[in-house]
């Protein structure tokens, strides 16, 4: 049941497991192979199991109901209380029209109306909340969870929680591209320190994408420079720089990672090298978050989504070429002229390019999940990383 509820989004899931009959599950139940188990060994006198399971039916379902329904309201009301901690600090500029309220609500999937605050697609919840006389204009824009999320953590970062609670995802980098009015309205300040906390996170997860391409610490750097990164030492120590964004955002290495790159014996000629290909990048209008996020579906192996861009837009995704071949070889060459030959069949290319700029279904999928978030209870047989650079 929670697995309909997941994939539905025309209501909170409460409001969704409530709708539901056993006779509309049941299916599942006979797919399922410990349903076949428990069948198989179960007392074949009197034990029926789907009539055991539909007389327990109602009672479940009620305290999922009920789980689910607390969850929501406390969800509801935190972000409320978020959206005016924004609104006081002066997140998104001094300037706080009723546009810009309403589009700082439906960021969160949120609806502003009468005085109360409900989700955009259920009036199962609502709370009181004074925003004054306006409502939130409509708006059939829908944004992905996944971002939903990273942008909630972004601005709780941004109203003062604690970092080590707000560990982000690197698909928080890309918030801007989603919520681009919002975000183009950001104080300056906290866009940088925004751009600073994202960039981290990208960072650490393409590291990881990398590593199987490196073979030394000048393919570290050949790599990020493909990619719109480069790395600078100031009186000492190393900075990541990216050509993304509208701030001079830049993180400090990790000793680690300085270590590594010190280790060149020509560093100063491969560092002085690098803006060579950065410069290339700018010059060719490849500094915008459409080239980056290619790049990034195609490391995570979405290969159609990238295609969209790339046949659409004729977008050239920032990666390296040896990156580019091994991926062309794996399928997304097939892929590309496959998308290439029909896309006079492709009657809304508006539509389809935003639904290859939403990951709120890629990151529910198992395949290429790439993303990693520091995880404190990764024990010694399963972390692999600590073996990168393990030439140290």
């Amino acid at each position: 049941m929670n697995k309909h509820a997941r994939m539905h989004a025309g209501f909170v899931v409460s409001e969704f497991i409530a709708r539901q009959t056993f006779s509309a599950i049941q299916n599942d139940f006979w797919e399922h192979p410990k349903f076949a188990l428990l069948s198989k060994y179960s007392p074949k006198e009197g034990l029926d199991l789907l009539k055991e399971w539909n007389d327990q039916y109602a009672g479940i379902q009620n305290k999922l109901v009920q789980k689910h329904h607390k969850r929501e309201t406390q969800l509801l009301e935190s972000q409320s209380q978020l959206i005016s901690q924004v609104i006081e600090k002066r997140v998104f500029g001094e300037d706080y029209s009723s546009d810009t309220i309403s589009e700082l609500f439906q960021s969160f999937g949120l609806v502003y109306e009468n005085g109360s605050v409900r989700y955009l697609d259920s009036s199962v919840h609502s709370i009181p909340f004074d925003m004054g006389n306006f409502n939130t204009r409509s708006n059939e824009m829908k944004f992905p969870s996944t971002f939903i999320r990273e942008h909630g953590k972004v601005l709780r970062l941004l109203v003062g929680a604690n970092p080590k609670n707000e560990s982000l995802y690197a698909s928080s980098y890309f918030l801007p591209t989603v919520f681009k009015r919002l975000y183009s309205q950001m104080a300056k300040e906290d866009r940088k320190t925004f751009e600073t906390y994202s960039l981290h996170a990208y960072w650490k997860t393409i590291e990881r994408m990398n590593q199987s391409f490196e073979k030394s610490p000048k393919d570290y750097l050949h790599l990020l420079n493909h990619q719109g990164f480069h790395v600078s030492e100031i009186d000492g120590d190393m900075y990541l720089h990216a050509i993304y964004g509208e701030t001079d955002a830049t993180i400090p290495l990790d000793l680690k990672t300085k270590a590594y790159l010190n280790s060149l014996p020509d560093k100063n000629i491969v560092f002085k090298n690098q803006h060579t290909h950065i410069t290339l990048l700018k010059g060719n209008g490849r500094d915008t978050f459409d080239h980056l996020w290619t790049a990034y579906l195609i490391q995570n192996e979405y290969y159609k989504k990238a295609a969209y861009f790339i046949v659409f837009k004729g977008i050239r995704p920032n990666l390296a070429p040896e990156i580019m071949e091994f991926h062309m070889q794996k399928g997304l060459k097939k892929v590309i002229l496959e998308v290439a030959q029909n896309q006079n069949n492709y009657k809304n290319r508006k539509l389809i390019l935003a639904s290859a700029y939403t990951i709120g279904s890629l990151l529910g999928s198992q395949k290429g999940r790439n993303e990693l978030e520091f995880n404190p209870f990764k024990d010694e047989l399963t972390d692999y990383s600590k073996f990168n650079k393990q030439g140290l």
